[in-house]
C-alpha cells in the first residue's frame, strides 16, 4: 500500500483483507491526524510497528535538494480581528479539551472552530505580503503558491492570488485544482517545467501523489498544523531538478493581533490563542530545524513566541 494512511479511514480499513500474509505499507507519516483509533488500526494490519524511516535530515543534500525557510507573521485586519475575537469568546466559555455528551454544544463548538479557522486562513493581508514578495520576482519561474480553499470578501483566495500574480503583476500563471482533469494537469506540469508558466497556484492537489520537481520556491498561504500535509508539501519543493541548487519556502503564519497587546489580554483568550499559535509554531520549527538558515528563520519568531510563554518550541 502506497500512502497507507488512507487505509486508516473508517470505511477503507473494513476491506483488508486478514488472509494476506505479507504487507508493505508506505507513507510519509502512518499517524492519522485527530484519529488514534484510525492510526492504531493500520499499524496492527501492518505488524504493529514502524520497521523503518528514512527522515528528511537523511535525505536532504543527496536526494532532495537544500532549502532556505522564510516565516512571515501576517496580522488580521481591524474587521477580521473583531470577528475574530468575538468567536474566540464565545469558545472561551466552552472547554474544547472535554469530551462532551451534549451533541448540540459539540456541534455549536465545531462550527465556531470551523469558522475562526476560516478567519485566519482568508486573512486579507496575506495577500498583501505575497504581492510585497512577488513584485520584485515577476521574471521567476518555478513558483508554487498554495492557497486555502476560503473566501475574502466574497471571492476565493485562489482567484485573489491568480489576479495579482496574473494581472497586476504580469506573470504567467495557472490554477492547479480539482476543476482541471487529468489531461489539463499533465499540460499544465508540462509548461511549467519548461518555464511557459511561471506559477501554479494550487488548493490540495498538489499535497500528494504529484510531482513537479522543477518546483525551486513555495509559497504557502493555507497552512496546515496536520503534519503529513506539510511533509508532503515540503517534499513536493524539495525535488531535485536539473540547475536546480535550492529551493525557497515561504511560509505566512497568521497572529491574531499585535504582538505588544498580548500582554494585556485576560488569561481564558491567551490560552487560547497560546494553543493555536502553539500549533502554527510545532510546524515552523519542523520547517526551520533542517533549513539552511534555521537559526536566523527561529531568531524572527523569538519575540512572538516570548509573548506567548512558547520558547520551549
Amino acid at each position: 500500500a502506497d500512502e497507507a494512511h488512507h487505509l486508516g479511514a473508517r470505511h477503507r480499513r473494513t476491506k483488508l483483507l486478514s488472509n494476506i500474509p505479507f504487507r508493505l505499507a508506505l507513507s510519509a507519516t502512518p499517524n492519522r491526524w485527530y484519529d488514534d483509533e484510525g492510526t492504531e488500526k493500520l499499524l496492527q494490519y501492518f505488524g504493529g510497528k514502524v520497521v523503518f524511516e528514512f527522515g528528511l535530515e537523511k535525505a536532504i543534500g543527496k536526494y532532495l535538494t537544500e532549502y532556505f525557510y522564510y516565516p512571515h507573521l501576517v496580522y488580521l485586519e481591524p474587521d477580521e480581528s473583531e470577528e475574530y475575537y468575538e468567536i474566540t469568546r464565545r469558545l472561551s466559555r466552552y472547554n474544547l479539551h472535554k469530551d462532551s455528551k451534549d451533541e448540540e454544544q459539540s456541534e455549536i463548538i465545531e462550527r465556531l472552530l470551523i469558522k475562526r479557522a476560516r478567519i485566519l486562513s482568508g486573512a486579507k493581508n496575506k495577500l498583501v505580503k505575497l504581492k510585497e514578495l512577488m513584485k520584485d520576482k515577476t521574471d521567476s519561474n518555478f513558483n508554487i503558491v498554495y492557497c486555502g480553499d476560503s473566501s475574502v470578501d466574497g471571492e476565493k483566495q485562489i482567484a485573489k492570488v491568480i489576479r495579482i500574480l496574473g494581472n497586476e503583476l504580469k506573470m504567467r500563471v495557472h490554477s492547479f485544482t480539482s476543476m482541471e482533469d487529468n489531461i489539463k494537469r499533465q499540460e499544465l506540469l508540462r509548461r511549467f517545467s519548461e518555464g511557459e508558466l511561471q506559477a501554479l497556484v494550487a488548493i490540495k492537489c498538489l499535497d500528494e501523489g504529484v510531482d513537479v520537481p522543477a518546483t525551486q520556491n513555495a509559497y504557502i498561504l493555507a497552512s496546515s498544523t496536520n503534519p503529513r500535509e506539510f511533509i508532503q508539501r515540503r517534499g513536493r519543493v524539495l525535488r531535485k531538478y536539473k540547475n536546480k541548487k535550492y529551493s525557497y519556502i515561504h511560509d505566512f503564519i497568521v497572529v491574531p493581533r499585535n504582538i505588544k497587546e498580548i500582554e494585556y489580554l485576560e488569561p481564558s483568550l491567551f490560552n487560547i490563542e497560546r494553543n493555536l499559535l502553539r500549533r502554527e509554531l510545532i510546524r515552523f520549527s519542523e520547517f526551520a530545524s533542517l533549513a539552511i538558515n534555521g537559526p536566523e528563520a527561529h531568531a524572527n519568531l523569538r519575540e512572538l513566541k516570548q509573548a506567548y510563554n512558547l520558547l520551549d518550541i
